[in-house]
């Protein structure tokens, strides 16, 4: 390819031009009397002195102090670099498996038993306080300095269908799994929850037979874990209905959820407060009450939960009570537009306070056993008008749709999002190997 080859050259010329000219502005190229080539002095820039990486890992009952004192920190040299370390991350919640990089000359002449002959305390060290940053203490430069970056990420799009057997949370009843490790399906399956929490109790609803497609993007880190998950398009099979979630960001506004005509996927109500294990009792007129020993009825819904476990608004509104509530004990009510009201009762801890404002999927509280309560677990009521009702079974509000005005952008979306769904079908056997898995990279998308 005799073009390709004068294109290089050319390219090496011009690369040749100006690096004489700079070295000429520079004075590094003496002057020749005029005819005659050039004459150019190579100038040799001192390296620094070699050093040498040790990776070490902080064990268990073992300091960070003492780490650091294997490898020479000692004295008003220690300290300072604690000092600077407590300006990100307190050293004491260091957990044991965080990897520290130091970094320290090595001094000339030779190294006993093959290991290099370190020159002083290290001048460099590395830190992964969390999956997603990396401290950089630098003592290079006469005194430490610091700095926390960012772990580079790139992005990648997954497409995968699954058919329900049992639970949808049991991580084995997804379809293949390949190239996925098992925190990031459960990822995924949260994921996928969140998108259609308004429109599937995933607890009650979801029965066998059941199945999903998705399309999702994922961000990875170096280490090849996920870091977060964003579904882009999906579709659930429940029952005898199919529901699509399309990802769509209006401008000015928050990316939310729609169908394929543009209906919002978001409902004025969550259909479940809490990330719940269980459901211990259900709504219903007539059931036994564990401690009062009598029939009565259950005007709410029983999650059964940990201690702890945090407490969500299922809409936005306005806080009536918060507090010791008698058999309730500490509960909480919210006023809600259009003569809706929500309480919840047997909290541990009581977040929110009496004229405050909440949002939709604002924590409030944590799970409990107070008042008249047998286990840990949140007794949720959801009234309309006065009257007690069970949630699951009302035809809620929906939110907002797309904007008359934004429906071509939104089209055009749809459209792009369903053809990258496409290859994967609803899996209708009854073996999961059947479901389809692909992942791709998207080449240049990294941050």
């Amino acid at each position: 390819m005799p073009g390709k080859g004068l294109s290089f050259l050319l390219v090496a010329a011009v690369g040749l031009s100006v690096l004489a000219g700079a070295a000429r502005r520079s004075g590094v190229v003496d002057d020749p009397a005029e005819g005659s080539p050039a004459a150019v002095r190579t100038i040799h820039v001192p390296s620094g002195p070699p050093v040498h990486t040790v990776v070490d890992t902080l064990r268990s009952g073992q300091t960070l102090g003492e780490l650091f004192g294997e490898y020479g920190f000692t004295g008003p040299e220690a300290v300072e670099v604690f000092n600077l370390l407590r300006r990100y991350k307190s050293p004491r919640s260091l957990r044991p498996g965080t990897v520290v990089k130091l970094t320290a000359p090595v001094a000339q002449g030779p190294t006993p038993n093959g290991e290099p002959l370190l020159d002083g305390a290290p001048r460099r060290v590395y830190l992964q306080p969390d999956p997603d940053s990396r401290l950089v203490l630098d003592g290079t430069r006469g005194r430490w300095l610091g700095r926390l970056d960012s772990v580079p990420v790139s992005r990648d799009t997954i497409r995968l269908g699954g058919l329900i057997e049992a639970n949808m949370y049991d991580e084995r009843l997804v379809g293949d799994t390949t190239g996925l490790e098992r925190r990031d399906l459960r990822q995924l399956i949260w994921a996928l929850s969140e998108v259609y929490q308004w429109r599937i109790d995933f607890y009650r609803d979801v029965q066998p037979g059941d199945a999903y497609r998705m399309a999702a993007e994922l961000e990875v880190r170096p280490d090849g874990s996920v870091r977060a998950v964003r579904v882009l398009a999906a579709e659930f099979r429940n029952r005898d209905r199919v529901l699509s979630a399309i990802r769509f960001e209006p401008p000015d506004s928050e990316p939310n959820y729609y169908d394929e005509n543009g209906e919002s996927v978001r409902r004025a109500f969550l259909l479940a407060p809490l990330d719940f294990r269980r459901v211990t009792s259900s709504f219903s007129r007539r059931r036994f009450h564990p401690v009062l020993r009598r029939y009565r009825a259950h005007t709410g819904t029983d999650y059964g939960a940990p201690v702890g476990t945090p407490v969500r608004t299922t809409g936005d509104g306005v806080v009536n009570r918060a507090g010791w509530w008698g058999g309730y004990g500490r509960a909480i009510e919210i006023r809600h537009a259009n003569g809706f009201v929500t309480r919840y009762a047997h909290l541990s801890r009581i977040g929110v306070r009496p004229g405050q404002r909440v949002v939709q999927g604002e924590v409030i509280g944590r799970v409990g056993s107070t008042g008249m309560a047998t286990a840990p677990h949140l007794h949720y009521e959801f009234l309309q008008r006065g009257r007690y009702r069970n949630p699951t079974a009302l035809n809620l509000p929906p939110a907002e749709p797309v904007e008359e005005r934004l429906m071509p952008a939104f089209s055009v979306e749809r459209d792009r999002l369903l053809a990258v769904l496409e290859p994967v079908a609803l899996p209708t056997t009854s073996r999961l190997a059947d479901a389809s898995s692909e992942r791709r990279s998207v080449s240049g998308e990294t941050e």
